[in-house]
Order: structure tokens, then C-alpha cells, then sequence
């Protein structure tokens, strides 16, 4: 078993170890190891010293004996006895140190002294064998001391050359190399291991500072020189990651560590540091990196599409509630400026009839590029409209960019970069967006496919609101003809009609009209003027008296029957140059289109319908089309309202001469109903009896309602009321006849059923057809016993001041309807009763049920029982249920049994 080496455990640990060992092994510890040192294991320092003197007493014992063996031995031999004596100190020397070799030495020469001396010590041979014993004596002690001293500077370095083996296992390991720079010299030296990291064969390094600069990538060498320098003029340390050039033109990296050298005085004369291959730590890094960056530009990416993805949901939810062009126009740049961060942009449609784009909507441009650009033909070559007829997107990225496709076009200041994008309608390009940017970009595969799907879905709002525009338009045609048809219709005068007519024209097609017809001489005269500002009403008469084309263009339509569609203003179709003023009326009053339609009744035009409008899309065929329909509704309104003007003349004509007779006969049914009704009321001790009549206020005929009260023989009063159907002398001729028949039958038997039902029949001789309402009753003053029949008349009232009814509990048919018998009741009348009978002109009112009429009736007579009856009756008429005019007669009676 090899003895084991504890050199550099602490001494505690060293006692703890070997307290654990045999006695065999612990033995061991104090012999040498392999590598020729010995062990300082030991208890202590007195351990240690008697270890050491046993030692030494056991070489000096092994000494003396080897010596006094040879004296003895060779004391007759003098010739070998100086060598002899001399091997003992040399054989001490090899195995311990200088002062035991020196005492071993002492002993030698003593020795050899006394065996000399015992022979003859004065002869010149043993005076020079004990020379030669004490010279061995000394260099056997000299040879000791050397080898313990090398021994202990060994010893003493043994930790430093651990310590350097271990140093360079992990040099090698870290792949590392140390250096050194001699700044006055300007030497570098490096180590075995610093060459492969640079590349070099080993023993090829020039060791200069310029050789190490060569080595260094250019596009690092400044600064990895500027680190140094800086490091070594502050005297601290520098680390630094920098490339190297291989000679076989390989690139690698490396990362320097040094920190500055100082000489006695503290003056910096250089500096030392290592170098380290950090080939796959840097390989390991940009790996990490690259999948970092990876990783960001996939977050980045993911955050872009969910951006995206979120502003396309805007997009599309924005757009999903717009329904007109131009409510698209206006979210089409809205939501597009803010999904691609645009600054400016604009919205075109196709005018397909003129072949133009028209702006629709815009955002950030100056109103003089408005103007200018707001009508574009589809053949210019300009962005739009190529992008138009191509069908492509068109993407500029930079103003060099554009002057390149586009060399003469003026210079574009306003934008970066711009994009013009198609929206396609049924696979037909149906308009273009175009938006612009600050600052030169490019766009990349993501973006434009990004731009392509926010114009995917402006395109299919755009079809959705044309077909939304096509089907309102149809729609909108259909209520401005049927509202114009109405409101026409609905006129009786010709002149009316055609303002109305022009103002139609002016609120619905376009902001302006006015109408032409020909007079009496054949001439076209303006009868009708509108505009839908109505202040510029005057601006517009003024403008049109002007007369700019001089009926050039109303002849035409005159002479042809067909409309004309005016794409351009009068500013651009006439020779002659307006004026300023007459330039500026144009542009308040609005005309950049036209329509001239003709105005044809029963096949003949009668004159000439103009329309003008200042909007955007210009008047189009669908507009004419409405516009020839307005002319020919207005000019067949205008012929029947002026065929209609004239029978209306004549049929007042006849009117008036038939009111004049109709009032004439009125006059004489009035007076012949005024003599039927009776002149008195019965004048009878303790009643009170008033009456009224009040013909109809609606029309000229009177009617056929009428009252009676008289006395009879045997007592009492007979009370009659009712209504005969119908007006005019018949019904007033009938009424008198049914009156007399009433007093006649009366006179023979007073009872109001034998009456009623003997009027019937009187009735149904005189007139087949005749109908009578009637109430029939009898008042017995000494009992107070009314006696009552009802033949389909309204009931009577009785008050009593605390109660008031209706007499209601029996009825019957009317007089006329074949009736066979009437129900008589009775009713005794306490003293201050009122009696009240009435026609039905009096509760009667078309809009309500006759029951509400009754119950005003009741509620009217019950707030004042006791007023007077003259009073009461004019009451009832003045206040009556029916309303004001009355359309029908009204007779009221009224007895009150005095109390």
C-alpha cells in the first residue's frame, strides 16, 4: 500500500485521517512517497523533533558501526582506511541532513585519526589519509546541507506546482491562454495554449504587439486597442469579447481579460491577462439570440396579425352598418387610415355613363387638389385611373418611386409613400381607395396581403350599398312618383300644380328646376321656378333669365320629344366667357349637371321641364328617367286641372243658380213647417209648459220633426212629439199631415197606444215608404198620471230634482213599419216633476253612441230642475250634445207639474 501524501490538509484534518488508519498504515505515512518528498505528517512539534532525532541516531549508529567495522578490519590496511572512513559521512548524507552529516563526519575523522594513531601517525601518508577523511567529512556535510535545502525550496513549491497543474488542466479544459506585453519592449509572449486559439503553430508567433493587432478583426480592432489603452492608462483591469482573423481566413471569437503590470516604482510597464475561446458560448449565444429574436419577431408577428385581425374586425363590424356610398366612403377612410396608419386618402367611384371617376370622400387634401381631381376621366394617366383599368393594386414606395412611373406628374410632397387599391363589384372594378403616408415605406408580402383584405371588405360593403343605392333608387323613384301623383292630384289649380311640380324636382332629383310652357302665341313662358335652398330662389330667376344657351337646348327637346342630359355647367358650354358675377352666381346656385325633359300630354309636348344638381355624382339616365315621368305626370295634372278650372267655372255658374233656387225653396219649407207647429202650449192651472224648434245648420232642407200639446175633452193634456225620416217640402208636408191626424184621433180617444197604433195605419195609406218616430202621451192633472207609447223614438226625461229617468221601459217600432200593437205605461208625476220630450238632433252625435248624448241630456236637466222652462229649452238648444253646425232638426217640450 502506497503511503498516503497530506501536504496540504490542515493539520486538524491531517490528526482526524489518521486516527481513522491501522497502525500498519500509520506507519507508512512517515515513509517517502513515490516522488521522492517526504511526509511532514506528524502529532506536533515534539512529535516531530523526536521523530527526527530517532532518525538521526540511527544514521549516526549505522555510521559508527560501518566505521568502526572497517578501522577494525583494516587496521593493518592503511591503504584503505581513509576511503573507507570517508563512506560513512557520504552514506549519512543520502538519507539526512547537513548537521547530523557533519557530526557523522566528526565522527569519521576521529575515528580515522585514532586508528592512524594506534600505527604511526606522523608519517606523511596518515597525516594525509586523515585529510582526506576530514576533506570527505566536509563535502559529505556540504552534499547534505544542498540536498536539504533543495529538498525544502521543493517542498516549499510543491503547493505552486499543484497549483500551476491544476491551473493548466483548467486552462486546457476552459480552452484558455495567458499573455504578457512588455510595453517597453513592445514584446508579447504567450503560452503553449494561446497559439491554437489564435490559430497559429505552435513557435510561429512573431511576439510583437503589431503581430497580435493583426490578428485582430478590422471591424473590431479599434476598439478592442481602444479598450487596452484605456485599461492601461487607468492601471485597471479590461475585459472584452472581440474576433480573430485565422490565417486560413476563418473568423472566431475570443475574449480577452487582462488588467495592467506595475514596476517597483508603481509605474505601469505593461500588462498580462488570458484569452479564452468563446467560439460555442458566442455560437451558443447568437443560437439563443437567433431564437430569441425568433421567438420576438413571432410575438411581434402573432401581435401583428391579432392588430391586424382585430382592426379587419372593425373594419368589417364598421362597415356592416353603413348602407349608402356615401356612408361607406366615409368608413371606408376612417376605418382604413386607422388600420394602415395612413395620414391621408380618398374614395372613388365609376360614373359608368361618363366614363370618370368621381371623388366620393376624402381626408387630409388641400380644397384645391379637391377641385381639381374631383372629376378624373378613366382614360388619364394618373395612379387611379391605371389602377382602374388594370385591375391592379398600385404601390408607391417613395417619392423617387412615384416620379419614376410618373415622370409628368408633378413631384408629390404630401406623401411618403401611397397606395391605390381597386374594389371590385361583381368582378368589375367599381371604384378605388388610395391612401397616403408620411414617410417612405416598403411593403412587404405581410402588409400588402394585410391592405388586401381591409379592401376586401371595403369591396363588399361597396357591392352591398351599390345594390343597397340601385334598389332605394328604384324605391325612392316609385315614392316620388306616387308622392308627386298624390300631391298633384290633390291640386286643383294649374299654377299651383307646377310649382308644386318644380319644387318636387328640386327637393328630390336634383337642388334646382324650373318649368317652360308655351303660351298662347306659341312662345315658351317660365312658369315655375324652385330651388331647395328657397333663398336662392332669386339668384336662380336671375340666372335664368340670363338665357345662356338661348333656348338652344329647349327647342331641341321641343322638337325631338326626348330628354337631354347636361354633363357639363353653362360655364363650359358657352362660347361667350361669363362674367365674374354671373360665375359666381352659378357656383352658389349649384350647377355642375343638368337634366331638360319634355312635358307630354296626350301625345303633345306642352312645354319643358329643367333640372340642375351641384353634387358629386352628376345627373345620370336613371335621373332622367324619373325627371321624363315628373314631366309627363305634371303636364297631364296640369291639362286636367285646367279642364277641371273650366267645368268648374261653368258648374259654379250653374251652382249659384241652382242655390238660388235651393234657398228659394227653403225659404218656403221653412214657412210652411213654422205654420204647422203650433202657434200656443195649452194654458192649464198648476203645469208650466215651453217648447222650441231649431231647424239643421248643414245644408238648405228643413226636415220632418214636430211637437203638439193640446187639451181633450173628459180632462187632461195630450203631449206628442216626433220625427219624420228625410227633408224638404215631403217631409214637411208629411209631418203636417201626421200632426193632424194626431189631434183628430186625440179628440175621439185620448190613449196614447190607440193613437200611435191609429197612426200607423193613417201613415201607411198616405205614404208606403214613410217612417215616424213618436212618442204618444196623456197627462192627467187631477191623479198626475202620466200615460205614455213609444214608437222608435228617443225615451223621455222625467226630473224630479232629487232623481231623474228615462221613461224607457217599453218601446216599438216606428210608425210605417207594420206595427200592430203599442205598449202603453204610466207614471205618476210628483208635484215639481219635469217632463222633457226631444228629438234625436239633440243627444245625436256621429262620433259617439247616442247613450252619451242621453246622459248629458240627464246630467244638464238634473243641475237645474227648477230654472225656467223658456230658459232651459233655449239652454239645451244653445249647449246641445250634436255640436255646432247642427246637421238635423231639434224639437223640445217641456211640462213641469207645479208643486
Amino acid at each position: 500500500m502506497e503511503p498516503f501524501d497530506l501536504r496540504v490538509i490542515p493539520p486538524t484534518a491531517q490528526r482526524g485521517i489518521l486516527s481513522t488508519l491501522p497502525a500498519r498504515d500509520r506507519r507508512l505515512t512517515g515513509a517517502r512517497s513515490r516522488s521522492g518528498y517526504r511526509s511532514n505528517v506528524a502529532s506536533g512539534p515534539a512529535g516531530g523533533l523526536r521523530g527526527r532525532r530517532a532518525s538521526q541516531w540511527w544514521v549516526i549508529a549505522m555510521a559508527l558501526a560501518v566505521i568502526g567495522a572497517i578501522a577494525i578490519a583494516d587496521a593493518a590496511t592503511t591503504a584503505v582506511l581513509a576511503p573507507a572512513v570517508v563512506a560513512g559521512p557520504f552514506l549519512v548524507a543520502v538519507f539526512d541532513d547537513g548537521p547530523t552529516t557533519a557530526f557523522v563526519g566528526a565522527l569519521a575523522v576521529v575515528a580515522a585519526a585514532v586508528s592512524l594513531g594506534l600505527q604511526d601517525i606522523s608519517g606523511t601518508q596518515q597525516a594525509a589519509d586523515v585529510a582526506v577523511v576530514a576533506i570527505g567529512a566536509v563535502a559529505a556535510t556540504l552534499v547534505a546541507a544542498r540536498r536539504t535545502r533543495r529538498e525544502a525550496e521543493l517542498q516549499a513549491a510543491r503547493p505552486e506546482i499543484d497549483l500551476a497543474r491544476r491551473l493548466k488542466l483548467a486552462l486546457d479544459a476552459g480552452r484558455m491562454g495567458s499573455w504578457s506585453w512588455d510595453m517597453r519592449t513592445n514584446a508579447v509572449d504567450w503560452d503553449d495554449l494561446l497559439e491554437p486559439l489564435f490559430g497559429v503553430e505552435p513557435g510561429t508567433f512573431e511576439k510583437t504587439f503589431e503581430a497580435w493587432k493583426q490578428t485582430l478583426h478590422p471591424e473590431d480592432r479599434e476598439r478592442m486597442l481602444e479598450t487596452v489603452e484605456k485599461a492601461v492608462a487607468a492601471g485597471a483591469q479590461f475585459r472584452m469579447d472581440h474576433r480573430t482573423i485565422w490565417p486560413d481566413g476563418s473568423v472566431h471569437w475570443i475574449e480577452g481579460r487582462g488588467e495592467a503590470v506595475f514596476d517597483a516604482a508603481g509605474n505601469v510597464i505593461g500588462a498580462t491577462g488570458v484569452a479564452i475561446d468563446i467560439d460555442d458560448r458566442h455560437r451558443a449565444d447568437l443560437e439563443r439570440a437567433t431564437l430569441l429574436a425568433s421567438e420576438r419577431e413571432a410575438r411581434r408577428a402573432a401581435e401583428r396579425s391579432m392588430a391586424a385581425l382585430t382592426h379587419l374586425q372593425d373594419v368589417t363590424l364598421g362597415l356592416s352598418g353603413a348602407s349608402t356610398v356615401d356612408e361607406i366612403a366615409d368608413l371606408i377612410l376612417e376605418h382604413g387610415i386607422s388600420a394602415l396608419g395612413a395620414r391621408t386618402g380618398y374614395f372613388a367611384t365609376v360614373d359608368t355613363e361618363q366614363q370618370t371617376l368621381v371623388m366620393r370622400s376624402q381626408v387630409g387634401y388641400p380644397p384645391n387638389l379637391i377641385d381639381q381631381y374631383r372629376f378624373v376621366e378613366v382614360s388619364a394617366s394618373l395612379p387611379a385611373p391605371e389602377v382602374l383599368r388594370t385591375g391592379n393594386p398600385m404601390f408607391v414606395e417613395s417619392p423617387v418611386d412615384g416620379v419614376a412611373r410618373y415622370p409628368h406628374f408633378p413631384r408629390d410632397d404630401m406623401h411618403g409613400a401611397f397606395v391605390v387599391y381597386p374594389l371590385f363589384v361583381d368582378g368589375t372594378p367599381g371604384g378605388v381607395i388610395a391612401l397616403g403616408f408620411d414617410e417612405s415605406r416598403h411593403f412587404p408580402d405581410e402588409d400588402r396581403a394585410f391592405i388586401g383584405a381591409v379592401m376586401e371588405a371595403c369591396a363588399q360593403a361597396l357591392q352591398r350599398a351599390l345594390l343597397f343605392e340601385a334598389e332605394q333608387t328604384v324605391q325612392d323613384r316609385l315614392r316620388l312618383l306616387l308622392h308627386a301623383s298624390e300631391r298633384l292630384a290633390a291640386l286643383d289649380d294649374p299654377d299651383t300644380q307646377l310649382q308644386v311640380a318644380a319644387d318636387i324636382a328640386a327637393d328630390r332629383i336634383g337642388r334646382w328646376a324650373t318649368i317652360q310652357l308655351f303660351d298662347g302665341r306659341g312662345a315658351l313662358q317660365r312658369v315655375a321656378v324652385s330651388h331647395a335652398d328657397r333663398d336662392r330662389v332669386a339668384e336662380l330667376e336671375q340666372l335664368l333669365a340670363l338665357d345662356l344657351d338661348g333656348g338652344v337646348t329647349s327647342r331641341e327637346v321641343i322638337e325631338s320629344g326626348r330628354p337631354v342630359l347636361l354633363p357639363r355647367t353653362p360655364a363650359t358650354t358657352q362660347p361667350v366667357e361669363l362674367s365674374d358675377d354671373v360665375r359666381l352666381i352659378v357656383e352658389r346656385v349649384g350647377w355642375r349637371s343638368g337634366i331638360v325633359a319634355p312635358m307630354i300630354a296626350g301625345g303633345r309636348c306642352v312645354g319643358v321641364l329643367t333640372i340642375g344638381d351641384d353634387r358629386p355624382v352628376r345627373l345620370g339616365h336613371v335621373h332622367l328617367e324619373v325627371a321624363m315621368d315628373l314631366g309627363r305626370r305634371s303636364a297631364s295634372a296640369y291639362e286636367r286641372a285646367r279642364l277641371l278650372r273650366s267645368e268648374q267655372e261653368l258648374a259654379a255658374s250653374a251652382l249659384r243658380e241652382s242655390q238660388a233656387q235651393l234657398e228659394a225653396e227653403h225659404r218656403l219649407v221653412a214657412l210652411l213647417q213654422s205654420s204647422i207647429l203650433p202657434d200656443a202650449l195649452p194654458n192649464v192651472p198648476g203645469l208650466e209648459f215651453a217648447a222650441c224648434y231649431h231647424p239643421a245648420e248643414s245644408g238648405i232642407e228643413v226636415g220632418g220633426d214636430w211637437y203638439d200639446a193640446f187639451d181633450v175633452d173628459g180632462g187632461g193634456i195630450v203631449i206628442v212629439i216626433g220625427d219624420v225620416a228625410g227633408h224638404g217640402i215631403a217631409a214637411a208636408t208629411l209631418m203636417g199631415r201626421v200632426r193632424n191626424a194626431a189631434r183628430a184621433f186625440a179628440v175621439e180617444d185620448p190613449d196614447p197606444g190607440t193613437l200611435l197604433r191609429r197612426l200607423d195605419r193613417v201613415l201607411r195609406v198616405l205614404e208606403d215608404e214613410a217612417m215616424v218616430t213618436a212618442i204618444a202621451s196623456h197627462f192627467d192633472p187631477t191623479t198626475r198620471v202620466l200615460s205614455w207609447a213609444r214608437a222608435g223614438h228617443p225615451p223621455a226625461l222625467v226630473c224630479t230634482g232629487e232623481r231623474t229617468e228615462f221613461l224607457d221601459s217599453i218601446g216599438g217600432t216606428p210608425l210605417g213599419a207594420m206595427a200592430t200593437e203599442y205598449q202603453v205605461a204610466q207614471h205618476e208625476l210628483e208635484p215639481g216633476a219635469l217632463l222633457v220630450l226631444f228629438t234625436d238632433g239633440l243627444v245625436e252625435r256621429r262620433s259617439a253612441p247616442i247613450d252619451d248624448g242621453l246622459a248629458w241630456l240627464a246630467q244638464r236637466v238634473a243641475a237645474t230642475p227648477d230654472a225656467d222652462l223658456e230658459v232651459l229649452c233655449e239652454a239645451l238648444l244653445d249647449e246641445r250634445y250634436s255640436g255646432r253646425p247642427s246637421l238635423d232638426d231639434i224639437c223640445v217640450i217641456a211640462m213641469r207639474v207645479q208643486k
